[in-house]
């Protein structure tokens, strides 16, 4: 076969649901001689293919392709709103060799099989401290695609939407809970893909008292007041009639060497 599309749907061909990618091919010409299109279709049942561009400009006929030289196609193909798969096929006919067929297997995925958790639960966190924890999402689609984030409030915090392509290997987006204050928390964080599609995913976790800074709980603490009694005329403790003979014998050594 000397007519050749390359580059077009020829790897993991998986689109998200609901959305939209750019497809982007070369039709190459291999035969001897320039070949003339009179006719480029595709045949799809549940995706849609649509905005089809020849070297940048909308197809007109006949097409003409010289002798080992190339074009470059360009398409939109949007995904149906639920997972399936799906063999599109792209007729490409021509004044010298009638109509020739290429197909290509085209996988209609979920944006949630693509990331790691479907919620973040932090658990108990210390006031005034933070946890971080991580949505890991796959290159899988064949398409770039950007993840935008709902704003999130107070003690929710995220990092900056990302925009993954293929082959670019498995990319994370950071969500922090720092409490302030002690009780639980929740709420739903939002990511939406290329604007068309979303997934939600809760996130909860719970403020507690913090702990003392030797990581110990701490004890409670019992007040210990020294009591001192004084000595009464009638007080029979030891330690008070020590303390009166004591007293006692300071007076007469007074009396003894003072004066006479």
């Amino acid at each position: 076969m000397a007519l050749q599309i390359l580059n077009c749907l020829d790897g993991r061909n998986e689109v998200i649901a609901e959305c939209c990618c750019l497809v982007e091919c070369t039709i190459y010409n291999g035969y001897p001689y320039q070949i003339e299109i009179t006719d480029l279709t595709f045949s799809t049942v549940d995706f849609t293919i649509n905005n089809i561009l020849v070297d940048g400009n909308p197809i007109s006929y006949p097409l003409r392709i010289d002798s080992e030289t190339s074009a470059s196609l360009s398409f939109s193909l949007c995904a149906p709103i639920d997972e399936l798969t799906e063999t599109i096929s792209l007729d490409i006919t021509s004044i010298t060799d009638g109509t020739e067929t290429f197909t290509f297997d085209v996988n209609s995925i979920l944006p949630s099989s693509l990331m790691s958790q479907a919620e973040l639960n932090f658990g108990d966190v210390p006031i005034n401290s933070g946890v971080s924890l991580q949505i890991s999402i796959s290159d899988n689609p064949m398409c770039c695609n950007d993840y935008y984030l709902s704003t999130l409030t107070a003690p929710f915090y995220h990092s900056d939407g990302i925009t993954i392509c293929p082959e670019s290997g498995t990319e994370a987006i950071n969500i922090s809970f720092s409490p302030t204050s002690i009780g639980s928390f929740s709420e739903d964080l939002t990511i939406t893909i290329n604007e068309c599609n979303s997934v939600v995913i809760p996130l909860s976790g719970n403020g507690v008292e913090a702990l003392p800074s030797s990581g110990q709980p701490q004890k409670n603490k019992v007040d210990q007041t020294t009591r001192v009694e004084a000595c009464s005329p009638r007080t029979v403790n030891n330690r008070c009639n020590t303390a009166r003979t004591i007293q006692s014998a300071i007076r007469t050594n007074a009396r003894r060497f003072g004066k006479r």
